[in-house]
């Protein structure tokens, strides 16, 4: 593949439109366009191989390069095919250039500018539907980008270091899921929570592990399964497919699955990175309840009433300490140090001997968190 210079200035800066033109040559006309969302999401999925295959960074003109070059198994066709869909946006892909620095441009997009931007559609998006709540998601009515151009799950690609080419893959159609179904022609784990894929994830981590990744399932390893084979090129069971292709299509939970434990992301998804997710996507009652089982192991002894905020910090690891935290007491500490909005009520409560709202002091007593619980609870007037 075509390598790229980046010490020729015109090959990694310019403007952006200068390859709307040359794009309308990958249109695909008989497709429903995918939203911006959706490619960005699978950029951000797939950036370590796109960033591989456009000379080590992501610039227009590699994306021209890759687009235009050969393919040699299914998976280089479905990043060409992703190269396409981004280069029919030149604006879309100046947004993510200019994402950190104030919408400034340099030619180069990194991963966390990818994310960024996603963000940002997310919001739109969700001030749409607040707009329009009966109007369905544009996201989920193209039925991800993956139902325009992703392998069918019968496609085929041999396990990890061979060189034989696989065929190119056969696109799926507009309106239908890539994806296994049920007897009934719905998605197994269509019904199922994100916390819960997380679950079932973790739980057969090994099949989905990466090979060339040691210790990680990442987005290659998860496609290759989602088209039935494993990454040790044995055959997926059907359940193992189902699964592979739900996480592909809930296309943000990738990126929760990503971010570690500091906050970064590297496209790769450890045990430890699905156990903090697990617990990111829990509900504020469930985190609550959980910092309430834990009380006495966030407190200094016995006799201390109240968690502050820097023995939450000191479980999390933010601080250091000498004290034996459980996974679930570390977890529950570090998304509610997050959640502002949720440690600030149970900070203030309520008064015990009064009633009233208390202090907003930076820590909490078992009878804040039980009148938080409670409140969430009660049922509406």
């Amino acid at each position: 593949m075509t390598c790229v210079d980046f010490r020729q200035p015109a090959l990694c800066r310019g403007d952006f439109n200068q390859y709307k033109q040359q794009s309308s040559n990958f249109a695909n006309h008989g497709l429903m366009k995918p939203s911006d969302l959706a490619v960005s999401e699978e950029l951000y999925n797939h950036f370590k191989d796109i960033q591989d295959r456009c000379g080590g960074a992501v610039t227009p003109y590699g994306l021209q390069q890759m687009a235009e070059g050969p393919a040699y198994d299914a998976f280089d066709h479905h990043m060409k095919e992703l190269a396409h869909r981004l280069l029919q946006r030149p604006e879309l892909l100046k947004s993510m250039d200019g994402a950190q620095h104030g919408g400034r441009t340099d030619g180069f997009i990194s991963r966390d500018d990818v994310g960024l931007t996603i963000d940002r559609l997310r919001d739109q998006e969700s001030q749409r539907m607040s707009r329009f709540p009966g109007q369905q998601n544009g996201y989920m009515s193209q039925m991800r980008l993956d139902s325009n151009y992703a392998p069918s799950v019968d496609w085929r690609q041999p396990a990890y270091g061979a060189n034989t080419p696989a065929p190119a893959p056969r696109f799926a159609g507009v309106g239908q899921f890539n994806g296994p179904m049920n007897g009934s022609g719905e998605r197994p784990y269509s019904n199922h929570t994100d916390q819960s894929l997380v679950d079932k994830l973790h739980a057969q981590f090994s099949t989905f592990e990466d090979p060339a990744n040691p210790g990680n399932i990442t987005d290659r390893s998860l496609a290759m399964v989602a088209g039935g084979v494993r990454p040790d090129g044995s055959a997926a069971l059907p359940e193992e497919v189902a699964l592979a292709m739900e996480l592909r299509e809930r296309g943000g939970l990738f990126k929760v699955m990503d971010k570690d434990a500091t906050g970064k992301y590297d496209g790769a998804v450890s045990r430890d990175d699905l156990e903090t997710a697990s617990y990111r996507l829990k509900s504020d009652d469930e985190i609550t309840q959980t910092i309430s089982d834990n009380f006495k192991i966030y407190t200094k002894g016995a006799d201390d009433e109240y968690v502050n905020e820097d023995e939450l910090k000191a479980a999390a690891n933010s601080l250091p300490s000498d004290s034996k935290y459980t996974v679930e007491a570390r977890e529950a500490a570090k998304v509610l140090l997050d959640r502002r909005q949720l440690f600030r009520k149970i900070d203030i409560g309520e008064k015990k001997e009064s009633g009233k709202p208390g202090a907003e002091d930076g820590r909490f007593d078992q009878h804040n968190l039980n009148h938080t619980l409670n409140k969430n609870r009660a049922p509406a007037a």
